[in-house]
């Protein structure tokens, strides 16, 4: 049930005492006018129900309001080096948890003791939210602008992919605090619309850089072939292009998780290393684990814990390490 309003009074938790304004549709305009507050109620059997029924109203709320924003969008693409607008759904931000919300505050329970519910009216303020919003906002635009300037003025490829990375990192923290503020302020989000657009053309900017600049995988070591596979799976999630002919770049990659009996079991000290070059040979980032002991009392089951572990270490650590940071 939603309401554009917000705020109330302490209640006793007895049907008896006159119901709050903010209960009925009819009044709750009177304390939570809709042009300050953002408001919607709900209830539950416990107070704890109720009160995460009212959150997740809000929350709804506020991801209809992306989704519509999200679709509206333009995604801009490079053709003859001229950019076009495409339509395309290009952000999958979701409000989910009370965490994700700003500024959120809920009015004391009312409890009907004839429908043996408990209400609630969980609210943001306005002025208060976008008093919050627009130092996060203006803080990540700052970072944004940086990174994404910085790239523009750097000649090697690798090294500008990575800058436009960092810059789009900051782009997204951007539309966290974006999208949050159109559902709240829709009137000075318009204001940063023009960050939008920006980071919008960076990322189409990034696109054509992974794609015209592909990945190689040179793979010792790893007989189960699961080392590479992860690696190019890693490599294409972030939009990099893996081809073993016409690659510009290499990852020459070495895998150890050679299994040693000692005594009763079997022991793993599985290892990974990747050396990123040119096809020159000149080296561009390199990313390197030791990791901890495996063991067991089978050896498969050891090459297979060491493989996991490996995996793990990839999808935690790698991309990061040696396209972000």
């Amino acid at each position: 049930m939603i309401f554009f309003t917000g705020c109330v009074s302490k209640q006793s938790l007895d049907s008896h005492n006159s119901i709050p304004l903010w209960l009925s549709n009819e009044t709750i305009n009177e304390v939570f006018p809709n042009e300050d507050y953002l408001a919607f109620v709900s209830y539950g059997k416990t107070l704890e129900n109720a009160r995460a029924n009212a959150d997740t109203e809000l929350s709804s709320y506020f991801n209809q309001k992306i989704e519509s924003s999200v679709l509206g969008e333009e995604l801009f693409v490079e053709k003859n080096d001229v950019y076009h607008s495409q339509k395309n759904l290009t952000k999958t931000v979701k409000i989910s948890t009370e965490s994700d919300l700003i500024a959120l505050r809920h009015t004391d329970p009312y409890y009907n003791k004839v429908e043996e519910n408990y209400y609630i009216c969980s609210y943001i303020n306005r002025s208060e939210a976008w008093n919050l919003l627009e130092p996060k906002l203006n803080s990540s635009i700052k970072s944004f602008e940086q990174y994404k300037d910085r790239s523009k003025m750097e000649l090697d490829i690798f090294k500008k992919l990575k800058l436009q990375n960092k810059a789009l990192v900051y782009g997204q923290d951007f539309y966290k605090s974006y999208y949050l503020a159109i559902g709240i302020y829709p009137e000075k989000a318009e204001s940063y619309s023009n960050i939008d657009l920006e980071i919008r053309e960076l990322e189409s900017t990034n696109f054509l850089l992974k794609n015209k600049n592909p990945f190689s995988i040179i793979c010792n070591g790893d007989n189960s072939n699961r080392i590479i596979t992860k690696i190019e799976e890693l490599l294409s999630g972030d939009g990099l292009i893996v081809s073993q002919t016409n690659a510009i770049y290499c990852l020459r990659v070495n895998c150890n998780y050679d299994v040693q009996e000692i005594g009763e079991t079997f022991v793993v000290y599985p290892q990974i290393n990747i050396l990123i070059e040119t096809r020159d040979g000149v080296s561009q980032a390199s990313f390197s684990k030791q990791l901890s002991k495996v063991s067991s009392y089978t050896k498969d089951a050891a090459e297979r814990l060491a493989l996991n572990k490996i995996e793990i270490e990839l999808e935690n650590n790698f991309i990061q390490n040696c396209f972000y940071d």
